[in-house]
């Protein structure tokens, strides 16, 4: 799988091959992952849900918790929703990651 960073588009395309065109009705498949924030702070909960003597031990974050506290920022999702409308790219679906 290709790897996309979001930056100039030169830096973005780095690695890259271009081949020739694809055909017409070609449909390519293309998933883009976004960076999580917060991945300090989820690491410290889960060290002081797991250790006895925490006043937090063994108060576990609920999913939505999780996907709240990680999720990539506005400004990286609407980066790669405008690159993908710039791109002229139809039948585009996003959707948040179910990792959990």
């Amino acid at each position: 799988a290709a790897t996309f960073r979001q930056g100039p588009s030169s830096e973005a395309q780095r690695g890259w091959l271009a081949t020739g065109r694809a055909e017409g009705d070609r449909k390519i498949d293309m998933v883009f992952g976004l960076a999580l924030q917060n991945t300090d702070k989820l690491e410290e909960n889960l060290y002081a849900v797991s250790t006895p003597g925490n006043p937090r031990y063994l108060q576990h974050m609920t999913q939505q918790e999780i996907r709240e506290l990680t999720a990539p920022s506005a400004e990286a999702v609407v980066a790669v929703d405008s690159w993908i409308q710039s791109a002229n790219l139809t039948g585009a679906v996003t959707s948040d990651a179910e990792l959990l």
